[in-house]
């Protein structure tokens, strides 16, 4: 009998371990399939520790799917010979720690509203030619009215 997973389009951090034709477990050497599932793909500790005697006992050939190897898409997952399940696992979310910053620049009091940097000496005189223009536009236009 045969297992079936059913894979949604937002899976992230699945892990799913089989026994088939792919890499040796030999290969991971003295880490181990169990090191392997921690140091190598972010799997708890906790999560691996009930079944690390089994897995580190097993031997032949593994395949490992990621949950990115679905591209994003829902499937449906019946393994058949020679492939047999032999565990699920999900990577353990990167912890958050909030820390002072170690910085004395990075102290100060936040007033809510962003500050505005100052203006540039390029774009104040751009602001005085501009005002300029428009003086001496308004005072053409006055001559010109007059002499009319």
């Amino acid at each position: 009998m045969s297992e079936t997973f059913q894979v949604s389009a937002t899976e992230r951090g699945v892990i799913r371990l089989f026994t088939v034709e792919l890499f040796p477990v030999s290969n991971l050497e003295e880490l181990g399939l169990a090191g392997y599932l921690v140091e190598g793909l972010g799997i708890a500790e906790s999560d691996v520790a009930p079944n690390r005697m089994r897995l580190n006992s097993l031997s032949g050939h593994m395949l490992i799917v990621l949950s990115a190897a679905f591209g994003g898409k829902e499937t449906t997952i019946t393994p058949s010979a020679p492939l047999k399940w032999i565990g699920t696992y999900t990577e353990e979310g990167a912890s958050i720690q909030f820390r002072p910053l170690p910085s004395e620049g990075a102290k100060g009091v936040l007033d809510g509203a962003p500050a505005k940097p100052p203006k540039s000496d390029a774009r104040v005189g751009g602001m005085i030619a501009m005002y300029a223009l428009i003086f001496m536009f308004a005072f053409v236009g006055l001559l010109i009215w007059i002499a009319g």
